[in-house]
């Protein structure tokens, strides 16, 4: 869940945000993603359970597959995987003999990772929802590394070619995979390399179910459908992130088409990329192009002021 610091009812559980059913943790897996203890249901316990966190949500997300016949229905699976404290099924670990048992168990809880899924899609064809079901698959950061963590042995993520990791305003930090399969409107294998991020959900799934977005609030997302469509995305808004504890300088920044701006908390230390030239943001363009990074700060502190002034941010 990772919206608040409690489970125990004196902060708000995904119940009290609209989930019908729910089954989670307040964070991680503990004591390890292997026999788990920290798994509520609707608020209770579950206690001890037998497992591997990933099986065990794919199975609650099964359970509530054959409860939903055929009314509407919108299913969020959030896997811990593959996130400290790691813990992989011998099976997984035996198909990565790379001589590093922390790396096997790395690389092996991906996979297991990505099995589930597997069989959570497999759930979906057996009850003949495969044709009008949306699916999205993606994730919140980029990889852990060794070792920011006195004990993240197992931490053997790799941003490739980009820069930065977790923590970090850098594409290694904030670039991360997305995944979409919709029947007979998305064709598979097709690929986009169109800039989207996590505010885009609630339009897009607002879009998909023929209502309107919610009047009462700010959005700074976009709805998908276009760019599924084969059409540009129409952002009023541009792609933005702040993360005030960043472990690099910047903790803004701001994607306009293939430029991308970086900022310090104070506004300052400008950092200027064109993504499709320089996709490693090896040479800063602050110098050569002074006017669009002047206007693209601008677009940084008015959305951050916005920010500043909803009431939720307080």
């Amino acid at each position: 869940w990772h919206l608040s610091s409690k489970m125990d009812g004196s902060e708000p559980t995904p119940g009290d945000h609209g989930f019908d059913h729910w089954f989670s943790t307040q964070n991680n897996a503990m004591p390890s993603h292997h026999n788990p203890r920290n798994f509520l249901r609707n608020g209770e316990s579950c206690g001890p359970m037998e497992g591997y966190s990933s099986s065990l949500i794919v199975e609650e997300a099964i359970r509530f597959l054959d409860t939903v016949g055929d009314d509407p229905f919108a299913l969020f699976v959030w896997f811990h995987t593959p996130h400290e404290p790691v813990a992989t099924a011998a099976e997984f670990m035996s198909m990565y003999p790379t001589g590093n048992e922390d790396q096997a168990i790395y690389f092996g809880n991906v996979t297991q990772m990505d099995h589930e899924k597997g069989r959570l899609l497999d759930a979906l064809d057996a009850r003949e929802l495969r044709d009008n079901t949306f699916v999205m698959f993606t994730s919140d950061n980029g990889p852990e590394t060794l070792n920011r963590y006195r004990n993240a042995n197992r931490s053997y993520g790799s941003p490739g070619p980009l820069r930065g990791m977790k923590l970090h305003m850098y594409e290694g930090g904030i670039r991360v995979p997305g995944i979409i399969r919709w029947p007979g409107h998305t064709k598979a294998g097709t690929e986009s390399f169109e800039p989207t991020c996590g505010v885009d959900m609630l339009p897009t799934a607002c879009a998909l179910a023929g209502v309107s977005v919610p009047p009462d609030r700010a959005l700074d997302g976009a709805s998908l459908l276009p760019l599924l469509e084969g059409r540009p995305i129409k952002r009023t808004i541009p792609l933005y992130w702040r993360y005030d504890r960043a472990l690099s300088t910047a903790k803004h920044a701001l994607r306009e088409g293939d430029w991308k701006l970086l900022a310090d908390a104070d506004f300052g230390a400008l950092e200027l990329y064109n993504l499709r030239e320089d996709l490693g943001e090896t040479t800063n363009l602050v110098e050569q192009q002074p006017e669009r990074a002047r206007r693209m700060l601008e677009a940084i502190q008015s959305i951050h002021s916005s920010i500043e002034r909803d009431p939720i941010s307080t």
